[in-house]
Protein backbone atom coordinates (compact mmCIF):
# COMPACT_ATOMS: atom_id res chain seq x y z
CA UNK A 1 0.00 0.00 0.00
CA UNK A 2 2.60 2.61 1.03
CA UNK A 3 4.84 1.85 -1.95
CA UNK A 4 2.04 2.57 -4.42
CA UNK A 5 1.04 5.74 -2.54
CA UNK A 6 4.68 6.84 -2.42
CA UNK A 7 4.90 6.32 -6.18
CA UNK A 8 1.61 8.17 -6.74
CA UNK A 9 2.79 11.11 -4.62
CA UNK A 10 6.17 11.20 -6.38
CA UNK A 11 4.45 11.30 -9.76
CA UNK A 12 2.16 14.06 -8.54
CA UNK A 13 5.09 16.08 -7.18
CA UNK A 14 6.80 16.00 -10.58
CA UNK A 15 3.71 17.40 -12.26
CA UNK A 16 3.09 20.20 -9.78
CA UNK A 17 6.14 22.41 -10.24
CA UNK A 18 7.26 25.59 -8.43
CA UNK A 19 4.49 27.98 -9.63
CA UNK A 20 1.73 25.71 -8.31
CA UNK A 21 3.66 25.08 -5.09
CA UNK A 22 4.00 28.81 -4.52
CA UNK A 23 0.30 29.41 -5.22
CA UNK A 24 -0.79 26.69 -2.78
CA UNK A 25 1.78 27.45 -0.08
CA UNK A 26 0.86 31.10 0.32
CA UNK A 27 -2.31 33.12 0.05
CA UNK A 28 -0.17 36.29 -0.18
CA UNK A 29 0.64 36.86 -3.87
CA UNK A 30 3.70 38.94 -2.96
CA UNK A 31 5.23 36.26 -0.76
CA UNK A 32 7.59 33.84 -2.49
CA UNK A 33 8.41 31.17 0.10
CA UNK A 34 11.36 28.89 -0.39
CA UNK A 35 9.82 25.52 -1.20
CA UNK A 36 11.49 22.31 -0.16
CA UNK A 37 10.76 18.84 -1.42
CA UNK A 38 8.54 18.31 1.61
CA UNK A 39 6.29 21.09 0.35
CA UNK A 40 6.00 19.35 -3.00
CA UNK A 41 4.94 16.13 -1.29
CA UNK A 42 2.49 18.00 0.93
CA UNK A 43 1.01 19.82 -2.07
CA UNK A 44 0.62 16.55 -3.98
CA UNK A 45 -1.06 14.97 -0.96
CA UNK A 46 -3.43 17.95 -0.69
CA UNK A 47 -4.43 17.74 -4.37
CA UNK A 48 -4.99 13.98 -4.25
CA UNK A 49 -7.06 14.28 -1.04
CA UNK A 50 -9.06 17.13 -2.56
CA UNK A 51 -9.70 15.04 -5.67
CA UNK A 52 -10.80 12.08 -3.53
CA UNK A 53 -13.23 14.20 -1.53
CA UNK A 54 -14.84 15.64 -4.66
CA UNK A 55 -14.95 12.27 -6.42
CA UNK A 56 -16.54 10.50 -3.45
CA UNK A 57 -19.03 13.36 -3.19
CA UNK A 58 -19.89 12.80 -6.87
CA UNK A 59 -20.59 9.17 -6.04
CA UNK A 60 -22.98 10.27 -3.28
CA UNK A 61 -20.72 8.97 -0.51
CA UNK A 62 -21.12 11.99 1.76
CA UNK A 63 -19.41 10.66 4.87
CA UNK A 64 -16.31 9.48 2.98
CA UNK A 65 -16.27 12.70 0.94
CA UNK A 66 -16.37 14.78 4.11
CA UNK A 67 -13.47 12.81 5.67
CA UNK A 68 -11.28 13.54 2.65
CA UNK A 69 -12.54 17.10 2.47
CA UNK A 70 -11.53 17.68 6.11
CA UNK A 71 -8.13 16.11 5.44
CA UNK A 72 -7.56 18.32 2.39
CA UNK A 73 -8.56 21.51 4.28
CA UNK A 74 -6.16 20.59 7.07
CA UNK A 75 -3.36 19.98 4.54
CA UNK A 76 -3.99 23.28 2.75
CA UNK A 77 -3.95 25.18 6.05
CA UNK A 78 -0.64 23.50 6.89
CA UNK A 79 0.79 24.42 3.48
CA UNK A 80 -0.34 28.02 3.73
CA UNK A 81 0.91 28.24 7.27
CA UNK A 82 4.42 27.45 6.07
CA UNK A 83 4.36 24.10 7.84
CA UNK A 84 4.77 21.88 4.81
CA UNK A 85 6.22 18.55 5.78
CA UNK A 86 6.50 15.18 4.15
CA UNK A 87 3.29 13.16 4.38
CA UNK A 88 3.05 10.91 7.42
CA UNK A 89 2.30 7.21 7.14
CA UNK A 90 -1.16 7.93 8.57
CA UNK A 91 -1.83 10.56 5.87
CA UNK A 92 -0.65 8.16 3.18
CA UNK A 93 -2.88 5.41 4.60
CA UNK A 94 -5.86 7.76 4.57
CA UNK A 95 -5.21 8.71 0.94
CA UNK A 96 -4.74 5.03 -0.02
CA UNK A 97 -8.13 4.22 1.53
CA UNK A 98 -9.80 6.98 -0.47
CA UNK A 99 -8.21 5.89 -3.73
CA UNK A 100 -9.12 2.27 -3.03
CA UNK A 101 -12.73 3.28 -2.38
CA UNK A 102 -12.81 5.21 -5.67
CA UNK A 103 -11.32 2.34 -7.65
CA UNK A 104 -13.79 -0.17 -6.13
CA UNK A 105 -16.82 2.00 -6.88
CA UNK A 106 -18.99 1.40 -9.92
CA UNK A 107 -18.03 3.45 -12.96
CA UNK A 108 -19.39 6.98 -12.91
CA UNK A 109 -19.51 9.64 -15.61
CA UNK A 110 -20.18 12.45 -13.16
CA UNK A 111 -17.72 11.80 -10.33
CA UNK A 112 -14.44 12.02 -12.30
CA UNK A 113 -15.52 15.19 -14.08
CA UNK A 114 -16.70 16.75 -10.81
CA UNK A 115 -13.46 15.89 -9.05
CA UNK A 116 -11.27 17.13 -11.89
CA UNK A 117 -13.23 20.40 -12.00
CA UNK A 118 -12.90 20.80 -8.24
CA UNK A 119 -9.11 20.41 -8.39
CA UNK A 120 -8.91 22.82 -11.35
CA UNK A 121 -11.02 25.38 -9.50
CA UNK A 122 -9.03 25.23 -6.24
CA UNK A 123 -5.82 25.69 -8.23
CA UNK A 124 -7.25 28.68 -10.09
CA UNK A 125 -8.54 30.18 -6.83
CA UNK A 126 -5.00 29.78 -5.45
CA UNK A 127 -3.54 31.78 -8.32
CA UNK A 128 -2.50 29.07 -10.76
CA UNK A 129 -3.15 29.96 -14.41
CA UNK A 130 -6.17 28.30 -16.03
CA UNK A 131 -4.24 26.24 -18.60
CA UNK A 132 -1.79 24.90 -15.99
CA UNK A 133 -4.64 24.23 -13.55
CA UNK A 134 -6.55 22.27 -16.21
CA UNK A 135 -3.48 20.23 -17.14
CA UNK A 136 -2.63 19.44 -13.53
CA UNK A 137 -6.23 18.57 -12.63
CA UNK A 138 -6.32 16.18 -15.60
CA UNK A 139 -3.02 14.63 -14.48
CA UNK A 140 -4.32 14.13 -10.93
CA UNK A 141 -7.51 12.54 -12.28
CA UNK A 142 -5.56 10.20 -14.56
CA UNK A 143 -3.20 9.15 -11.78
CA UNK A 144 -6.07 8.29 -9.42
CA UNK A 145 -8.40 6.82 -12.05
CA UNK A 146 -6.15 5.64 -14.89
CA UNK A 147 -9.07 4.93 -17.23
CA UNK A 148 -10.17 8.57 -16.92
CA UNK A 149 -8.95 10.45 -19.98
CA UNK A 150 -10.13 13.94 -19.03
Amino acid sequence: MDASIDELLARGEKRIGPPVLTALASDDPDEKPFLLEALAAAAALFLFEYFCGAYLDGLGLGEAAERHGRASRKLLARLRGGRGKAPTSEEKRHLAEGIEEIRRAPASEVAPEQAEAAVRDVLIESGVGRARAEDLARDIATLVVPEHDG
